[in-house]
């Protein structure tokens, strides 16, 4: 969703030369956006997968779902739908050695996500996600649910960061 384009467009230079980011963007118009972006940031360590990730190989249809620009696979999402390839995390990260960071905002798909991620989680040193209630409701879920995906992954430390967590500094205060 936009929001990872801008975290992917805004972190992988800080790591140009030492690490290797791997950011799936199933919905093309976001693939093209991120692209340009990291065109401009010339930084080569980011490689960009048009496909949507969830627990298995197989296709999954996404449309727009909200106020904020997200493209969701879950069926409350308005708009026309398309149709995307869809993977498994450990599948396209069996390569890969250690994970540092894994960042997941999946709109109500996170444990989608984390089902198809059990090897990949094992090697995976701090998992940041988002937990968007309103979402995992509609996706028949909870926070509960993902917390007992990551702790079957053997996660056991977790910390929240509450609703509207990350604010705009405004000089000397904080909005």
């Amino acid at each position: 969703c936009s929001h990872f384009l801008l975290s992917t467009t805004l972190h992988a230079p800080l790591a140009c030369s030492s690490v290797q980011v791997v950011a799936f963007e199933p919905f093309e118009p976001y693939v093209l956006m991120l692209s340009e972006n990291l065109a401009l940031t010339r930084c080569g360590n980011v490689r960009v997968l048009e496909a949507a990730v969830g627990s298995g190989q197989d296709t999954s249809s996404l449309a727009v779902g909200g106020d904020s620009g997200a493209v969701t696979a879950l069926a409350w999402a308005r708009g026309d739908r398309v149709v995307v390839p869809m993977t498994a995390l450990d599948e396209i990260t069996a390569e890969l050695g250690s994970v540092a960071l894994m960042k997941i905002d999946g709109e109500g798909w996170e444990p989608h996500v984390l089902r198809g991620a059990s090897r990949t989680l094992s090697r995976t040193r701090h998992v940041l996600i988002e937990i968007n209630k309103p979402a995992l409701v509609k996706a028949r879920s909870s926070p509960g649910e993902l917390f007992d995906l990551l702790r079957h992954a053997g996660f056991s430390s977790f910390l929240l960061v509450v609703e509207g967590g990350i604010r705009r500094l405004q000089h000397g205060a904080v909005s």
